[in-house]
């Protein structure tokens, strides 16, 4: 820390928040990235001059201690993290290809990394190459031994993209056991219900839900509830999601649709007018009302 005081006095424009800034930027860079439990993005530095120091003392850190694979792995995730988010002062790509570089740098001295290979992943992403390759990359990182959550999701997702929900299920249905990671399930959930396997769709909905995943696991509960016939436990669900957020778009055609489907014709009625008149310029919400038959005026 004496090192970051030295760094951050060199400039008498420093002030006493820049400089705390910068500690707090260092100790983040040594948590890999802020990635480590109990760190919240609320956390991180707001000033750019503080990252480029925490930068600048790292670029020194790795130069002295070639040897360190931590400190090359976690200067690759918070260049990546700046690139993504605008907070430090270089481009995007000049932060991207120095990351590379630490990232080649962390492999020589571990072979087969499995850290590695998923920050090349996220990496592949960041530069905006094709899906496929970050895919590969995560596949290497799972066949190295690499057993992370952040890991699984991301791969989860690309996965969901490929609409290959089989893969998804062989990929989580084990790892999500005693998971408190709400996404993870919410992930699996809409596997299972894009196979139409609902009972498990909704069961997994239903963990995320519980672990408090939010909105998303909600809907696909409701959904997966829906498919089932079981229209008032979807109705519950919906109308939840709609305490929170009166204007969510997908949770006000569901729950339009799971009225129409009970046979709440004035239910149906009433929500499907609020939604006609909310989104009168969707042409596909439109012509799903049209199709229910409701009577809601031209």
């Amino acid at each position: 820390m004496v090192v970051i005081q030295r760094l951050a006095r060199r400039s008498r424009s420093v002030s006493r928040k820049l400089l705390r800034e910068t500690t707090i930027a260092i100790i983040l860079l040594f948590f890999v990235g802020g990635e480590a439990q109990g760190v919240s993005e609320e956390m991180f530095p707001t000033d750019p001059l503080a990252w480029d120091i925490a930068i600048a003392h790292l670029r020194s850190s790795t130069e002295t201690s070639k040897q360190n694979r931590q400190l090359w792995l976690a200067k690759a995730m918070i260049l990546m993290r700046l690139a993504r988010t605008g907070e430090g002062s270089l481009a995007s790509d000049v932060l991207l290809s120095e990351a590379k570089r630490d990232l080649d740098a962390a492999e020589k001295l571990q072979p087969a990394d499995g850290m590695v290979e998923y920050l090349r992943g996220i990496l592949a992403l960041e530069s905006k190459i094709d899906i496929n390759t970050a895919a590969t990359f995560f596949e290497a990182a799972l066949k190295a031994g690499l057993r992370d959550e952040r890991l699984l999701e991301q791969l989860t997702i690309l996965r969901l993209a490929e609409r290959r929900y089989s893969d998804v299920v062989d990929l989580l249905e084990t790892a999500v056991d005693g998971s408190v990671n709400p996404q993870l399930h919410h992930l699996l959930a809409v596997a299972f219900l894009s196979l139409e396997r609902l009972s498990e769709a909704s069961a997994e909905a239903s963990v995320a839900v519980a672990l408090g995943g939010g909105t998303q696991p909600k809907i696909v509960l409701a959904s997966a509830e829906s498919l089932s016939g079981n229209y008032d436990k979807a109705e519950i669900v919906l109308r939840d999601v709609l305490d929170g957020e009166p204007g969510n778009r997908t949770a006000m055609v569901g729950l339009v649709n799971v009225l129409h489907k009970a046979g709440k014709a004035d239910q149906a009625t009433a929500a499907a007018l609020i939604l006609s008149e909310k989104f009168a310029g969707d042409d596909e919400i439109q012509a799903f009302l049209r199709g229910l038959d409701l009577d809601i005026g031209p």
